[in-house]
């Protein structure tokens, strides 16, 4: 399985122009793979999922568990929890004022932490290689490495 961290050292170290290096298209398409194998363990667990990639309608993600396929920064299969309520106008209300000390902000926030981790947990106990990344620690990022090197019965 391709490394996503070999593109995303070519994307920021290696690139003198700074412009989105996309990973070559059949290193993506053993992404897809991954993701829908991500997408099939969850299902099978009672979680649907959705996989979204750069041909999907952003910003209308649906709710529940995201997989993303990444051909760009942040590259690769990561996992996300997107909650209903981030629809309802009164949470946009508070995304556009900037609100983050709201009450219904936070909890949001710690919903979503909490369903990434256990999502995290869900997958890493199927066998999936995940790896949690932290960034610039503003925010974690849920990685899927690689399929399970045998699939539980």
């Amino acid at each position: 399985m391709p490394d996503p961290f070999e593109f995303v050292k070519k994307s920021r170290l290696d690139n003198e122009h700074g412009l989105p290096v996309p990973a070559p298209a059949d290193v993506v398409e053993t992404w897809m793979q991954l993701a829908e194998l991500v997408r099939f363990e969850l299902d099978r667990i009672g979680l649907p999922a959705s996989i979204q990639t750069k041909d999907s309608p952003w910003g209308d993600e649906p709710p529940g568990v995201l997989i993303e396929v990444h051909e760009i920064d942040p590259y690769g299969v990561i996992v996300k929890w997107h909650p209903p309520i981030t629809r309802s106008p009164s949470f946009r209300e508070k995304l556009r004022a900037q609100d983050y000390g709201d009450p219904l902000w936070t909890y949001v926030v710690e919903v979503r932490q909490v369903m990434e981790q256990a999502l995290y947990h869900i997958l890493t106990r199927a066998g999936f290689r995940m790896f949690v990344d932290t960034g610039e620690h503003v925010s974690q990022i849920f990685r899927v490495i690689a399929e399970p090197s045998r699939q539980l019965e």
